[in-house]
């Protein structure tokens, strides 16, 4: 399972992993967006396209080849031709975007290359030639290249405050605007200093490596239950209300997000354990904690993360046990160490989840084993451990000297040498705390191309269909019971392609937009913002 998000597009939930590989160009680096359940609507016309072009070279008379089919739909002579005798051109998509993304795609292959020798070189020779990696990025994918273009949308219309979003009153329409705005803003962020860090801290009970804290007053389950209430995804686990279609959302207690990827934590002398330990250093030493105990404390964070990552999952493990579900009640007995009901109750109130709420715990064995973990582990440790978790997400949204211990990580740890610009970060930020008002104003924005490239995609999935119906009837070691049952599990697919109905339904889109109602979003205070 990937977690579901509201990506700012209309989108389409099909899996492209193979071009995703593909079009990385073998590049390294961590992955930005470790989980993809929607395709960005533009990232989909792309790969789309590949698609209509291979269907239709291998759809006439079955000799064309792909190469023939690439220079076809590029070609201005083909594209306009509208003649009934010339019927593969007919088919062909002849938008200004088809042929774009056409030449785009031509100028990535390597044809001199014979795919039979080499179908990764033939198919994307000349990516790094043609994609030379922009700042701050580790690798180059055609996803990223669809989101720098959708990026540049989100930049005009948060700059203009001109959101055409569907049921959004004139105030909520303002917030995304208003946040990139103050997030732009690097001269009131830097004439606050440390002053935003320091209050984040006491919001989450001290911090003993800054000296700010008391070990008799702290207590891990209302500490973590005040930091579940701030920050979602964790740490020590992480609980996720999930949409699964029809109205119907699913529970999920899983481990929590990954600080540095596992396999990181095998060598603790690594050049990115090192780089990571340094950052923390800076970051007390710029709070002014004391230099003499901080390698050490900062070693005792490091040693803890290992150990919760020596018992986690990594993600194509968990996602094998999505069917592992318990109640509420079923939960408290396995892992009696912590008190579950209390927690879920204290972080969903007003609502009360029952104690026959059922969950589904993917990791199950790592909650187990985290709550020996916890008991074991001093107080002092585990709390410098909760609020590190939290604050170094959050540096590179402070002062200059916080956001220079950041990015002289990042550089280390991702071997880049530059960084984004300041508008993609501030891009990013705020089109994830709005992604619903972002999408509805996409959608409206876009409605046209993407109710093409809907119909497009529900064709070539039509013909994929039939086609591997064709497939299964030729197969005659099927017998007739087993290609009744193949047959009943195909004809029992949905598509969910585009984006839901209710995107332009402003009834349905403002109340949808309720929630944001007495927020106040102000353009010279980003980290209260945020």
């Amino acid at each position: 399972m990937r977690r579901e998000q509201l990506i700012s597009d209309g989108s389409a939930r099909i899996s492209v992993v193979v071009m995703e590989r593909m079009m990385n160009g073998g590049s390294g680096g961590r992955q930005e967006n470790k989980r993809w359940s929607l395709i960005h609507g533009a990232r989909f016309l792309t790969v789309f396209l590949v698609i209509t072009i291979i269907h239709v070279s291998a759809s006439q008379n079955k000799i064309s080849t792909i190469d023939q089919g690439l220079n076809k739909i590029s070609s201005p002579r083909n594209v306009k031709t509208t003649s009934k005798t010339n019927t593969q051109s007919s088919m062909l998509c002849n938008t200004t975007e088809c042929i774009e993304a056409a030449n785009l795609i031509k100028s990535s292959m390597n044809l001199a290359v014979n795919p039979c020798d080499d179908i990764y070189e033939h198919a994307c020779g000349r990516w790094n030639i043609s994609n030379p990696l922009p700042p701050g990025l580790s690798y180059y994918s055609m996803y990223v290249l669809a989101g720098r273009k959708l990026d540049k949308y989100k930049r005009t219309i948060f700059e203009t405050g001109n959101i055409p979003a569907k049921g959004a009153s004139r105030e909520i329409k303002q917030m995304p605007s208003y946040l990139y705005k103050s997030c732009m803003n690097l001269t009131a962020i830097d004439n606050l200093g440390d002053a935003p860090l320091r209050e984040r801290i006491r919001e989450l009970g001290g911090w003993d490596m800054s000296g700010d804290w008391n070990e008799s007053s702290w207590d891990f389950k209302k500490n973590l239950l005040s930091i579940h209430k701030l920050k979602k995804g964790g740490p020590v686990f992480y609980v996720d209300i999930v949409p699964s279609g029809l109205g119907i959302k699913r529970s999920f207690i899983l481990q929590p997000d990954e600080v540095l990827p596992k396999e990181e934590y095998l060598n603790l002398s690594s050049k990115t354990i090192l780089a990571y330990r340094q950052l923390i250093i800076e970051v007390v030493n710029l709070l002014g904690g004391k230099v003499n105990t901080t390698a050490k404390k900062a070693d005792e964070i490091i040693r803890l993360e290992a150990q919760l990552a020596d018992i986690s999952f990594t993600h194509s493990a968990w996602q094998r046990f999505l069917s592992v579900n318990r109640t509420l009640d079923q939960l408290q007995q396995e892992v009696p160490e912590f008190d579950w009901t209390h927690h879920m109750n204290k972080l969903f109130a007003p609502n009360t989840i029952p104690k026959n709420e059922v969950i589904t715990l993917p990791t199950l064995p790592y909650l187990k084993k985290v709550m020996r973990i916890i008991q074991n582990t001093p107080k002092r440790i585990m709390a410098n451990y909760m609020v590190w978790y939290v604050i170094q997400s959050e540096i590179e949204w402070l002062s200059a000297p916080f956001r220079n211990a950041q990015k002289k990580y990042v550089q280390a740890e991702e071997d880049i040498k530059s960084e984004k610009e300041r508008w993609e970060k501030c891009i990013a930020s705020a089109s994830k705390s709005f992604e619903d008002v972002t999408t509805a104003a996409y959608v409206y924005d876009n409605q046209a191309k993407i109710a093409k490239g809907i119909s497009l995609a529900k064709g070539i999935m039509n013909e994929g269909i039939q086609a591997f119906k064709d497939n299964v009837n030729s197969l005659t070691w099927l017998d007739g019971a087993t290609r009744s049952g193949v047959y009943q599990k195909v004809d029992g697919m949905k598509f969910k392609v585009g984006y839901p109905d209710y995107m332009l339904d402003s009834a349905k889109m403002a109340k949808i937009f309720e929630k944001y109602k007495g927020l106040t979003i102000r353009k010279d205070t980003y980290f209260k913002n945020k």
